[in-house]
């Protein structure tokens, strides 16, 4: 495929990752193999829906991601902990088109549990499902999709706990978590993870690994 992911992206390092709106402190191990994030007071990415009374459109959440082109199918696979001191803090997986579309993936603390979190952003508004958790480190895969012309770009996300010292390929309880559509016709997506604290400061997340890819099997299958 002439527009493919190219060479496996498994350091934080690598220069293909960008910020959209740096946080307020990183470090990473030398060689870019984890990646610490404490993100600035008040930020967060979601836009529109039930929060109000006026429409809440935010965009200014801490993300670092790298370029995949739009008919490339990669699986995005990252291992983390979130230290949560407040309502809304979050971390875990980040897909970026636009500021009307994209979608955040991973652990969110809401009314005082932590949470196994999904928000998806169309057309400038945002949805989200959750499920409890009883933990605050997390594995995800993400896995970008071309099905069809018909469905046009979708994405899988599977959820497994996180043990210390696993990477993208050690074994796990992979479950399926949800399937969604995002609608970025012809647009390539940027992917990566993001962090966000926006009610109370001292948030942090520790990102133990991360790997852009092929496409992994995942444990839905779409055949009927």
């Amino acid at each position: 495929m002439a527009d493919a992911f190219g060479p496996a992206l498994t350091s934080f390092a690598d220069e293909r990752f960008q910020w959209i709106n740096a946080p307020e402190k990183t470090s990473q191990a030398a060689d870019g193999s984890t990646l610490s994030v404490t993100p600035a007071l008040g930020c967060d990415f979601w836009a529109r829906t039930f929060y109000g009374p006026m429409p809440m459109i935010k965009a200014d959440g801490a993300a670092l991601v790298a370029p995949v082109p739009a008919a490339a199918e990669v699986t995005l696979s990252v291992g983390f902990t979130l230290k949560a001191v407040g309502q809304f803090d979050q971390a875990g997986a980040f897909i970026y088109v636009d500021d009307d579309t994209f979608v955040k993936a991973g652990i969110e603390f809401c009314d005082n549990v932590p949470r196994l979190s999904v928000v998806v952003t169309n057309g400038g508004f945002s949805d989200w499902s959750t499920q409890l958790l009883p933990f605050l480190a997390l594995r995800l895969r993400v896995s970008k999709l071309a099905p069809g012309p018909v469905q046009g770009p979708a994405l899988l996300v599977e959820a497994a706990p996180y043990e210390e010292g696993a990477t993208f390929d050690s074994p796990g309880d992979w479950q399926f978590v949800r399937v969604a559509s995002l609608r970025s016709g012809d647009k390539p997506w940027r992917m990566g993870v993001a962090a966000a604290g926006p009610v109370k400061a001292g948030s942090s997340a520790q990102f133990h690994y991360v790997h852009i890819g092929p496409k992994l099997k995942p444990t839905h299958s779409p055949e009927l």
